[in-house]
């Protein structure tokens, strides 16, 4: 899978965002149901999958641009 530039800003910007969302809301869980803690953990999971996708991505794009 190859990205533009553009396509690789974009999806760090919206991991970005998410992960600040996340971890406001772990930061204060008061209030929060158990089932809303499992979201959040949910979506933590998932932050981190897209993560290290997108790391590897980076990754193999920087080895193709190496001489």
């Amino acid at each position: 899978m190859k990205l533009t530039a553009t396509e690789l800003s974009t999806l760090v910007t919206a991991l970005d965002d998410q992960v600040k969302e996340v971890n406001q809301l772990l930061a204060d869980p008061a209030g929060t149901s158990e089932e809303g803690q499992r979201i959040i953990l949910t979506r933590a999971v998932r932050l981190e999958i897209l993560r290290a996708k997108l790391k590897t991505e980076l990754q193999s794009q920087i080895k193709t641009l190496k001489p």
